[in-house]
């Protein structure tokens, strides 16, 4: 998760997309887990999380967002692939992290 807290910390108003085998996975581990998000990201960084939605806001303007690879409400919009390395990476397990489609390529 290193790298993908660098990634968002150092480039504005990017969107994240974090994947897990499921939602509470992407939540529980990916961003409050002993090595997750928040606790990679200096706390001066972080806008805001809602640990409901599943969202986390820098205030850099970057927002990762969490989707679940194995289905249900929250599982990643078309386009968004597991195990895809193109750009900030995130995930936990065997899923692998992506960057939101309509991100801006580097």
């Amino acid at each position: 998760m290193e790298d993908a807290a660098w990634y968002g910390a150092t480039h504005a108003d990017e969107r994240i997309a974090l994947l897990a085998a499921t939602y509470a996975d992407a939540r529980d581990t990916v961003v409050e887990g002993e090595s997750g998000l928040l606790k990679s990201l200096p706390l001066a960084f972080v806008e805001n999380w809602n640990r409901s939605l599943g969202e986390l806001v820098l205030i850099n303007g970057t927002r990762y967002k969490l989707f679940s690879t194995t289905g249900g409400s929250r599982t990643a919009p078309k386009g968004v692939r597991p195990g895809s390395t193109s750009g900030a990476s995130g995930g936990h397990s065997s899923a692998g992290g992506c960057r939101h489609p309509g991100s801006r390529a580097r």
